[in-house]
């Protein structure tokens, strides 16, 4: 299967998700999604349960994107994880740039609820249809969601 053109970024901090985070990384890989783990320290990260994933890269390896390219970002769920996301200002700064470069942000929930509103508000709303937020569907039907809206891109 040839590689997609959006490149997805799967954000971990430590106390993610371990199932939703392998669940999607899989399930993407696997349908030809072009994604990388990416941790916000170097290293590996533990996971809610102490399940040890290496991420692909670090945020910091992030912060020059190619300009030519199309990208997603996934927040996985988990408070803990989620609040350690939000609080890095790498985060902000990194769905800004895609933001603004026309690529989107996904979240699992519950950290929907912090990330979908963040943007929102810190885009004045203009990035409402650049948002997709898992909702109440169960988590395969949301992978399918984002390789549908990958494929879109």
């Amino acid at each position: 299967m040839t590689p997609t053109a959006t490149q997805l970024f799967i954000l971990i901090a430590n106390q993610f998700d371990e199932m939703a985070v392998i669940a999607c990384l899989s399930g993407l890989r696997e349908r030809g999604v072009g994604v990388s783990l990416v941790g916000i320290v170097p290293g590996c990260l533990r996971g809610h349960y102490g399940i040890l994933l290496c991420p692909d890269v670090c945020l910091t390896e992030l912060e020059a994107l190619p300009g030519d390219g199309r990208y997603g970002v996934l927040i996985p769920g988990r408070q803990e994880n989620a609040r350690l996301l939000w609080s890095d200002p790498r985060v902000h700064q990194l769905l800004e740039r895609v933001l603004l470069g026309e690529g989107f942000v996904a979240a699992l929930r519950p950290a929907q609820q912090l990330f979908v509103a963040g943007a929102m508000v810190g885009g004045n709303g203009r990035f409402v249809s650049h948002l997709l937020a898992q909702n109440d569907v169960e988590l395969s039907e949301f992978i399918q969601q984002l390789i549908e809206r990958i494929g879109d891109d």
